[in-house]
């Protein structure tokens, strides 16, 4: 791949179409005690930071130059030196809602309640002559702060940072715990073979219009992080990102239990480096398949592939659905043709449609779409996607595609030795028109077929990545193997053709009803796709999955959430597989639904009070909790998984059709969570105030005064947190009674000399503050403590301040603006643009 492939890729995941930028990183597996092991989904994506950080006011910060690629981290390390800026870069967030989220620099030995988070900081310093090195590395530098502070001598120039940022879903509760019985302490292993988690990293290769992100970098220093706000960039639709995936074009399996990593690379603990073996030693093919030959579009014996169509919820493309709880392709058009339908179709990896007519002017432009989500009954195959069919016409037989799902079993790998190391992942390139480069330039595919996020960035074709040899192939396992792992996720076999006593049918609605039980469905993709959301630099302050669910990269992500959750009138799924009706049934007595209403986005969400929350499986219940316990008048669902919270409705947001609020919540199928770009709103009843242990529900205005704690405590104001690192980085709790009095208190049980409290419930403890911080403006911390809505509790990238009395304060630095170009990680944004951009890994939007 190269700047010109890239820039003249089809279509991108990337909200800019000015980027059509790659980014990639390795893929998580589980291990399981018999050696097989099983793809880990990502928890919405990879999400992309562009951040503008400089060394002082006079640095000028460049776009990369065309053609400019970098790898961030090392494959091979098995051992972590702390001197190396490279090792520090990268690192690894035990997620616990409900306690400590610790930050490692490898895989923690614990359980992670909530999933593990991997982040990695790419050098912003280059030789400014080098577009690339033999080690892909060593034209570039880090500052002298990692993430922050002044570029060497032999590498002057300054570029736009950026950030990577993935929540892997390590929670999976069919999964059992063990040690990996290698002393990793855990059972994940990383794509290269690495159950250590230091030899995680990154690769970058520009695609961007280098006018275009140099006008960005220059122009669009919003603190907001809203990618609409930098006005210079044109966006594509969500359509249009959601439509660019594309197949694999390395013949391998990748979803499903396997025999082994794919590529065939052997799991190898260390503390020595791992060797990069040759692909022809363990027979892992290097082959690059043309785009003609390969499909996502899983083969139906009897049945002609037609392509991928997108469904609409309130008017189907066909009009029968049938569900047997182990859907497959056969079994769909096994069904279908024994009731004597024509056509049949696959969606949202679990439902079968059928008809005896369908408008192929439905199918999608660029072929196969978002077809992509494994089948229920066999992660082997594909059964369309998120409002996506993919559809068969009786008669012929399409050949099996050789790039896409195999229709090889899955289902039992047995355990074998995985031979060979190479450095597999998943990459994330711009689908091209010109043809994947030769075997040397892809990296071994440890990917899904290649893109297969909705997200990918802007391809999926063959990986870009620079790194080491590729090596691709693994077969797909046997059928024959029958050494089950524990508790797959998937239900193997071929599912049925209609018998068993769990299937049920039901005929699609009339255009005057509205149902859909798909919404978001998982990406197969086992890429981290590219480059999703575009975004110079930003604080983003809206982008933390709100702060007190999900906090910022370190720390602790997310405050406990009541578990006292108001139920929703239909949280228990129905037993029937009749997709969800529009509704406007409320979640919990204390609150009024208002209906549908419409989310205008720009310039702002109809709903503004906190960042998009999606920490738990969503539900009307659970939305509502959420903000009621954040002392909100409003809560409002859209896209099946994404919650808002304020006390006021936004200009613009005005009431919808209830059909358009149609999306099943992600927590419970049975019932609707908005839509794209609408809300189910909710509003509290008169009277009622907050189940939290903090003052009512009724709006205050926060006191911007800084309030020694006492005790011996001095409050020095409000500080810059640069997050990569923290500015206090030695001990970190939340609690939903947070207050400065709280974390101090905590701070100095601990034996910690400072303490500073961080988006209204999080609070961080240390001896040393780190040099890059300083104070800025009182005006920069304003959130409310969630203790005491009268109190500022830091903001996004804001800390609180305070210092022992015994011990020396830190010198008041001026305030140069820190608040450009700053960052704020978080689990999923909105459209950030110029602070981050997200590739998505699950069917989940985004970046509405």
């Amino acid at each position: 791949m190269t700047f010109d492939t890239a820039r003249a890729s089809t279509c991108s995941t990337c909200a800019p179409r000015a980027d059509l930028s790659n980014y990639w990183t390795p893929n998580l597996f589980y291990r399981a005690q018999n050696g097989s092991v099983h793809r880990v989904e990502q928890v919405g994506g990879m999400l992309v930071y562009y951040l503008q950080r400089k060394g002082d006011d006079s640095e000028q910060l460049k776009a990369f130059p065309p053609g400019f690629r970098v790898i961030a981290g090392n494959p091979t390390k098995r051992s972590y030196d702390p001197a190396d800026p490279a090792q520090q870069a990268v690192s690894h967030v035990c997620l616990d809602y409900n306690g400590l989220s610790p930050e490692t620099p490898g895989f923690p030995q614990t359980k992670c309640p909530n999933g593990l988070r991997t982040q990695v900081f790419f050098p912003s310093c280059w030789d400014g002559t080098n577009l690339d090195s033999a080690d892909h590395k060593s034209h570039t530098a880090y500052p002298s702060s990692v993430n922050a502070g002044t570029c060497p001598s032999t590498h002057p120039v300054r570029l736009v940072s950026i950030f990577f940022e993935i929540i892997w879903d390590t929670a999976n509760p069919a999964w059992e715990w063990w040690d990996g019985g290698d002393g990793s302490g855990h059972p994940f292993v990383l794509s290269t073979g690495d159950p250590t988690g230091y030899s995680f990293h990154g690769d970058f290769l520009n695609g961007w219009d280098v006018d275009v992100l140099q006008a960005a970098v220059d122009q669009c220093t919003a603190d907001s992080g809203v990618i609409e706000d930098c006005k210079l960039l044109e966006l594509r639709t969500d359509d249009e990102m959601s439509d660019c995936v594309l197949p694999g074009r390395v013949p391998e399996q990748v979803n499903g239990w396997l025999p082994a990593l794919p590529g065939c690379n052997a799991i190898s603990p260390g503390p020595q480096d791992a060797k990069m073996q040759p692909p022809s030693s363990c027979g892992a093919s290097t082959t690059v398949q043309s785009k003609d030959t390969t499909s996502l579009l899983s083969p139906m014996s009897g049945w002609t592939t037609l392509g991928c169509a997108r469904d609409s919820q309130t008017s189907r493309l066909l009009d029968k659905q049938y569900k047997n709880g182990n859907m497959s392709v056969e079994g769909c058009g096994t069904y279908c043709s024994e009731n004597g339908f024509k056509y049949a179709g696959l969606e949202f990896g679990s439902e079968c449609w059928c008809g005896n007519s369908f408008d192929e002017s439905a199918l999608l432009e660029h072929g196969e779409g978002a077809c992509d989500v494994p089948c229920e009954g066999r992660e082997d195959e594909n059964c369309g996607g998120a409002s996506r069919l993919a559809v068969y016409e009786l008669g012929g037989s399409a050949p099996a595609p050789s790039g896409g799902p195999s229709s090889t079993s899955t289902d039992a790998p047995s355990s074998t030795d995985a031979p060979s190391s190479t450095d597999t992942s998943s990459s994330t390139d711009a689908p091209s028109t010109t043809d994947a480069p030769t075997s040397t330039d892809v990296p071994s595919s440890t990917n899904a077929p290649s893109t297969t996020d909705t997200d990918a960035s802007t391809s999926t074709e063959a990986p870009t990545s620079t790194d080491e040899p590729s090596s691709t192939d693994t077969d797909a396992p046997s059928t024959s193997e029958t050494d089950t792992p524990p508790a797959p996720t998937g239900k193997p076999g071929s599912g049925g053709g209609g018998s068993g006593s769990d299937t049920s049918e039901t005929h699609a609605p009339s255009s005057t009803e509205t149902t859909s039980s798909n919404t978001d469905a998982p990406s197969s993709s086992t890429d981290t796709p590219s480059t999703s959301e575009t975004a110079v630099p930003s604080t983003s302050t809206d982008a933390p999955s709100s702060s007190t669910d999900a906090p910022s990269s370190t720390e602790t992500d997310a405050p406990s959430i009541s578990t006292d959750i108001p139920s929703s009138s239909t949280d228990a799924p129905s037993s029937t597989d009749v997709p969800p009706q529009p509704t406007n049934s409320n979640p919990d007595p204390n609150w009024t639904s208002l209906g549908c209403f419409v989310d205008p986005l720009v310039p702002r969400r109809a709903l503004s009070g906190l960042p998009m929350w999606a920490g738990l499986p969503m539900t009307r219940g659970v939305c509502v909790s959420h903000c009621m316990d954040n002392r909100f008048t409003y809560a409002g669902v859209e896209w099946g998984g994404e919650c808002y919270c304020g006390n006021e409705l936004e200009e613009g947001s005005v009431p919808a059709p209830n059909g358009d609020c149609s999306n099943a919540c992600d927590g419970d199928s049975s019932t609707t969570c908005g839509g794209p770009s609408r809300l189910n709103l909710f509003q509290l009843k008169d009277g009622v105030t907050s189940s939290s242990s903090g003052p009512g529900i009724t709006p205050t205005t926060p006191s911007s005064d800084f309030p020694g704690a006492g005790g011996g405590w001095d409050s020095l104001g409000c500080w810059f947190d640069p997050v990569m690192p923290r500015a206090l980085k030695e001990y970190v709790f939340t609690d939903e009674r947070m207050t400065g009095e709280v974390c101090v208190s905590g701070c100095e049980g601990r034996g910690f000399a400072y303490a500073g409290t961080e988006f209204g419930g999080e609070c961080y403890c240390g001896n040393d503050l780190l040099a890059s911080s300083m104070k800025v403006s009182k005006d920069d911390c304003s959130t409310a403590c969630k203790g005491d809505a009268g109190e500022m509790c830091g903001a996004p990238g804001r800390l609180n301040l305070y210092h022992k009395s015994s011990s020396s304060p830190p010198s008041v630095q001026p305030t140069p603006t820190p608040t450009k170009g700053r960052h704020r990680h978080h689990h999923r944004p909105t459209r950030r643009v110029v602070a981050s951009h997200r590739q998505r890994a699950s069917r989940r939007r985004q970046f509405a």
